[in-house]
């Protein structure tokens, strides 16, 4: 992904960039993805529709999970972050698992998709300012369609991103290829500065 890479390293203020990702190594891609932010950025705001915070965190750390209730080794890769870090570098807003315990060490706020969504724009613009964050990666918002419908959720993204913009955010989307194009493409890339389609 040395285009992406690139593009991480030089994203502006404000900046809205699309990354398209083959739905067979989506979640693989994250970790790798969080990690260039984070050679760039102190404080990551990472929302997340798709994955559920203890897989990014099983990701971010390089560890294996133990068991389904969010235990986790005590070993991590060179490449992995301590959960100290995770804790102190990255802040999760979660609406996936809002129903589960949130992993210890880890700042995560659960909020649910079965909401408003205008109230849910508010409330993560709230959150990723009093976190200070410097960016945020939105993690398919598509999922969205679970709950909601087409218009309703291209309007929630329309905002989200005005919004963030306007806070002078930079915001880093990231959608499975397949699911991206089959639903919402056409309505939703013109929030985007740039779009990045992996084919690997």
């Amino acid at each position: 992904m040395a285009e992406l890479d690139e593009l991480l390293e030089y994203m502006g203020e404000g900046e809205v960039v699309y990354v398209l990702l083959p739905s067979r190594r989506y979640r693989q891609s994250l970790a790798p993805i969080l990690k260039n932010l984070a050679n760039k950025y102190a404080k990551i705001g990472v929302t997340l529709f798709n994955t559920p915070t203890n897989k990014a965190l099983n990701l971010l750390t390089a560890q294996e999970e133990v068991e389904e209730k969010g235990l986790f080794t005590e070993t991590k890769s060179k490449e992995g972050f301590s959960r100290e870090e995770v804790a102190d570098r990255f802040f999760f807003i979660d609406c996936v698992s809002s129903g589960l315990k949130k992993p210890q060490q880890t700042r995560c706020i659960h909020l649910s998709p079965q909401t408003g969504l205008m109230g849910m724009c508010g409330e993560l613009i709230k959150l990723v300012s009093e976190k200070k964050c410097e960016v945020i990666l939105i993690d398919s918002p598509i999922n969205l369609l679970e709950y909601h419908d087409r218009m309703e959720v291209v309007r929630f993204i329309h905002d989200l991103t005005t919004q963030l913009i306007e806070a002078n955010l930079p915001c880093l989307f990231i959608y499975p290829t397949e699911g991206f194009a089959r639903e919402i493409e056409k309505d939703v890339e013109m929030f985007a500065d740039k779009i990045i389609e992996t084919k690997k």
